[in-house]
């Protein structure tokens, strides 16, 4: 992490909308952050859960991009999370997040996942990104 991505200032957020039907367990308005996996399978795609800050457990499949106050990853990471100290994988997570999420539209629908990129070294990197709902 640079010291840039400490200093940027971000304005939209990513929040719950309770559905459970969705896989969405977060209740409405829960401010949503993603964790990395302790273990990624060299796949082409693994889906991936949002989780609440409030409580950092509740998984949500998907999230919904929301505008506030500005703030910087320092302030996210002081409102949000509260505790010491995050590990290099746990703030590379949360400034992917912020960073996918900036040029979205108020109330997007998003998820993330995890896709194989490389061709010679193959490495699996997270992805926040928009989603699209059919109805039948």
């Amino acid at each position: 992490m640079k010291m840039n991505d400490i200093e940027q200032t971000y304005s939209k957020l990513v929040v719950g909308n309770h559905s459970p039907e969705n896989s969405c367990f977060a209740t409405d308005n829960d401010v949503l952050l993603v964790k990395p996996r302790s273990k990624v399978p060299q796949k082409v795609v693994i889906q991936h859960h949002f989780v609440s800050a409030a409580d950092g457990k509740t998984k949500s499949k998907f999230g919904w991009v929301k505008e506030v106050a500005a703030f910087t990853f320092t302030d996210f990471v002081t409102r949000y999370i509260g505790k010491g100290t995050l590990t290099p994988a746990e703030s590379e997570h949360i400034l992917t997040m912020l960073e996918s999420i900036q040029n979205l539209a108020v109330n997007t629908p998003v998820t993330c996942n995890y896709k194989s990129r490389g061709v010679i070294e193959q490495s699996m990197q997270l992805t926040v990104h928009k989603v699209f709902f059919y109805s039948a």
